[in-house]
């Protein structure tokens, strides 16, 4: 009853927001700082021990996505995303609860990257995808916002349960706070690719689009967005993750350094909601282009070592190319492969950009001990941006356009395509 109220699609598109503030990202990743010097400092551990369970947890995202994007397909968005939601707020909680080692630090972080995959941008941008045609790059692009917010946000929640309740109480509350919004935002305002009551054993097949195997031989679009999304994901997560230690060996104090990476995270905003909008108007491989080359601009400017506002800059351009990142691989699976196995694909392509995202700041941090510099890992994350540039730039026209009649209607049964 209540969900017939709420019949317009951008419900679903606040809906997103909500749960994406809550996410993996900031959830997991860009909280998980705030709580290194204390965990290590309470249990005498090295920070390489700390960070071993988050390094562990992205192969495990990794193998998981395309598993729970095809149970999506298979059994519809909510009912997966409902327990996934649940199961990795409660193993949140757990690290705080369960007495702390070293295996069951890792463990649960293992455990917790797998759930991770289906509280992620896939279920969302699957529901998105669905209710939207015309407008799908601009509703992309606003509801992955939400992760931007929740970076802006979370950590500073975090900071504040450390401060009164130590390292275990900021992880229960995490696990709190996560259920506790991504539950009713899911359960309420997310929407099915197709009703409930029209739901059968085949319903994903009746959807316009392709499966894996057809995706995978129908042309080389595949393979371009693929290796595009795998170099440019090693390159941005690389730059962005050592904006900090590349700016303070260049004489620029900590203070300083952290304002350059919170400016790239603002523009992670920026990058997502404009990427999407654009993406509407505009041919989507150009705009991917685009948001390729404004971060390369910036990791080159990274690498001069100029001081004034070019850190800024430099940083708000690498943000801004990761922030069209996400919404822009959705958009394009669902232009050039339809709706069909949306779910599997996204998650099998999200899964290998996450592993990318994992594996560029280790290869940077390789060069650098090789190099005793950031120079050569800055001009190889330039090369693989302007590689993935030209990959992008070889697909052809879309496979699946929008509709010229399609009408996103407020009622639920007729929203999607």
């Amino acid at each position: 009853m209540f969900e017939g109220k709420l019949r317009s699609p951008w419900w679903v598109v606040f809906g997103a927001a909500l749960g994406l503030m809550v996410s993996n990202g900031p959830i997991m990743s860009f909280s998980f700082g705030v709580m290194i010097k204390p965990i290590a400092e309470s249990l005498h551990w090295s920070r390489a021990d700390v960070t071993a369970g988050l390094a562990i947890s992205g192969f495990t995202s990794a193998f998981s996505s395309p598993i729970l994007g095809r149970f999506m397909d298979a059994f519809g968005v909510k009912p997966v995303t409902l327990c996934c939601v649940v199961l990795f707020g409660a193993t949140v909680a757990a690290v705080g609860l369960v007495p702390p080692t070293q295996t069951s630090f890792i463990v649960l972080y293992a455990i917790m990257g797998a759930f991770s995959s289906g509280i992620a941008p896939l279920p969302y941008a699957k529901s998105l995808s669905a209710v939207f045609d015309a407008r799908r790059g601009l509703a992309l692009g606003v509801a992955i916002a939400g992760v931007g917010i929740g970076v802006a946000v979370v950590p500073q929640y975090v900071l504040y349960l450390v401060e009164h309740y130590g390292w275990q109480g900021a992880y229960i509350g995490l696990g709190v706070l996560h259920i506790a919004i991504a539950f009713p935002a899911v359960a309420l305002l997310l929407r099915e690719p197709a009703p409930r009551t029209e739901r059968s054993a085949n319903w994903a097949a009746s959807l316009p689009g392709m499966t894996l195997r057809q995706a995978m031989v129908s042309g080389p679009a595949f393979w371009l967005i693929t290796f595009a999304f795998i170099l440019s994901s090693a390159a941005l997560v690389g730059a962005t993750t050592h904006i900090v230690p590349i700016l303070t060996d260049a004489g620029i104090s900590p203070s300083l350094a952290t304002s350059a990476l919170s400016v790239s995270g603002i523009a992670l905003i920026v990058g997502r909601v404009s990427s999407g909008w654009l993406a509407d108007k505009i041919f989507a491989p150009l705009i991917t282009a685009i948001f390729c080359i404004l971060p390369l601009i910036g990791v080159a400017l990274l690498g001069t070592g100029m001081g004034g506002v070019a850190p800024f800059v430099a940083a708000f351009l690498i943000g801004m190319g990761v922030g069209g990142e996400l919404d822009l691989l959705a958009f394009l699976i669902s232009r050039y492969f339809g709706l069909r196995a949306f779910g599997l694909l996204y998650g099998l392509l999200t899964g290998l950009y996450f592993l990318a995202a994992h594996v560029g700041p280790f290869l940077i941090d390789v060069v650098y001990g090789l190099a005793h510099s950031y120079f050569w890992s800055l001009a190889a994350a330039g090369g693989l941006l302007a590689g993935s540039c030209v990959l992008i730039l070889c697909l052809g026209p879309y496979a699946y356009p929008v509709r010229r009649h399609e009408v996103e209607a407020t009622e639920p049964a007729a929203a999607h395509p």
